[in-house]
């Protein structure tokens, strides 16, 4: 009984920290393109693009539908 306990709450721990760990890595890499992204949009040197650039990622999606529609074009125009 005290060993189910321990191992359940063990089994816990590992899931939150793995849990955790992907989130850090994951919010690591989207930093890290983003400002390699925004790094390349500089050397366009192209007002405009960068002016519609960070409006495009400024702007909130308006529901569901349109987030997995830009995420899916993000990661097809990459």
């Amino acid at each position: 009984m005290v060993v189910e306990l321990v191992q359940q709450r063990c089994m816990e721990y590992l899931s939150y920290v793995t849990c955790w760990w992907a989130g850090g890595a994951a919010g690591a890499v989207s930093r890290i393109t983003g400002a390699l992204g925004k790094g390349i949009a500089t050397l366009t040197l192209d007002e405009d693009y960068q002016k519609k650039r960070r409006e495009a990622i400024n702007k909130r999606p308006a529901d569901l539908k349109e987030g997995l529609a830009r995420g899916g074009h993000g990661l097809v125009m990459v």
